[in-house]
C-alpha cells in the first residue's frame, strides 16, 4: 500500500469516528433541551422568588477578588424579590 492510500485511509477513520462523536452530541443537546425546556415549564408554575435576583430583591456583585458592600436593586422585579412582580414588569 502506498503512503497516500495509508493517510487516506487513517484520514477517513479519523474523520468517521469525529462525525460519529458529533451526531452523539447533537443528540445529547436535543434531548437536554427538551429536558430544560420541561424543567423550567414545572418550575414557571411553582415559581415564588424572582428568577433574576432569585428572591433577595438586590443584586451582589462580588467575587473572590472583588467585594462591593453597596447593592444594586433588582431590575427585574424591582427590589421586591417576588415573581409576581417579576412577571407584571416583564409583560410584553
Amino acid at each position: 500500500m502506498g503512503l497516500i492510500t495509508r493517510i487516506s485511509d487513517k484520514l477517513f477513520t479519523f474523520l468517521k469516528s469525529e462525525i460519529e462523536i458529533l451526531n452523539l452530541e447533537q443528540s445529547h443537546s436535543e434531548d437536554l433541551s427538551g429536558s430544560i425546556g420541561e424543567r423550567s415549564s414545572t418550575n414557571e408554575e411553582n415559581q415564588t422568588n424572582c428568577p433574576d435576583c432569585f428572591g433577595y430583591g438586590y443584586h451582589m456583585f462580588s467575587n473572590e477578588y472583588v467585594f462591593v458592600t453597596s447593592h444594586s436593586p433588582c431590575n427585574g422585579c424591582e427590589g421586591s424579590g417576588t415573581y409576581e412582580d417579576w412577571v407584571n414588569k416583564n409583560k410584553g
